[in-house]
């Protein structure tokens, strides 16, 4: 798999790690909710705090290059959601959809290929 693991690696934490699509840690009134769909600034930052120790724990045990900024910025809702709710693109809504976490996956699998298989540059902190 060679250089493509750290790409594919990175894809499935962004994915399972998607605030809303699985869980919200914390969630509307909750502590966890499932599947609902939503995601705040505080959830994101839980959300990108699981996706740092998972990256840590492949980058040191297995030796995989993934980045955590990556995963910060092309968080549904944070920054922008694409599709939006009733519009192309929607920005800092806090919202996702199962459409979005799609779109931005694919975002994520391209940027961590040009970053790291094309141009071979590392995001983050590190080699």
């Amino acid at each position: 798999m060679g250089d493509w693991s750290g790409v594919i690696i990175g894809l499935l934490l962004f994915v399972v790690f998607s605030p809303g699509l699985f869980s919200q840690l914390p969630g509307k009134g909750r502590a966890v909710d499932f599947f609902n769909f939503q995601t705040s600034a505080i959830s994101i930052f839980v959300h990108s705090l699981l996706f740092f120790a998972f990256m840590i724990i492949f980058l040191i045990a297995i030796n995989v290059q993934i980045r955590l900024v990556l995963f910060v910025v092309l968080s549904p809702g944070l920054l922008f959601q694409l599709p939006g709710k009733g519009r192309p693109v929607d920005f800092c809504n806090f919202q996702t959809s199962g459409l979005s976490i799609f779109v931005h996956s694919l975002l994520f699998f391209g940027f961590m290929a040009i970053f790291l298989i094309a141009i071979n540059v590392h995001i983050g902190s590190g080699n």
